[in-house]
């Protein structure tokens, strides 16, 4: 059984992932953005303030899980590119 502060630690973290798929930018990311706020929570339980932690946690991990997708998408798109020219 969960007690209170694992509860709110939930709830912090369900709130600041609903806050965040509002942004155009991780409209497509919901399923990654999930798991990398269930690690960022993770990460957060471990420190004496989880609750002051995971918001500024959450956001560095969701700006590095946004360029990743920026990134791949940008390989994606050239790939797309060069094997139309090629053939």
């Amino acid at each position: 059984m969960r007690g209170a502060p694992e509860v709110e630690l939930d709830r912090l973290k369900n709130r600041l992932v609903l806050q965040l798929l509002k942004e155009p930018s991780f409209a497509t990311l919901q399923v990654p953005l999930h798991k990398t706020a269930t690690e960022a929570a993770t990460l957060a339980w471990m420190t004496p303030y989880p609750l002051l932690v995971l918001p500024i946690l959450l956001e560095e991990k969701a700006q590095s899980l946004r360029l990743q997708y920026e990134k791949q998408e940008t390989v994606r798109r050239r790939s797309i590119e060069l094997f139309a020219e090629a053939a």
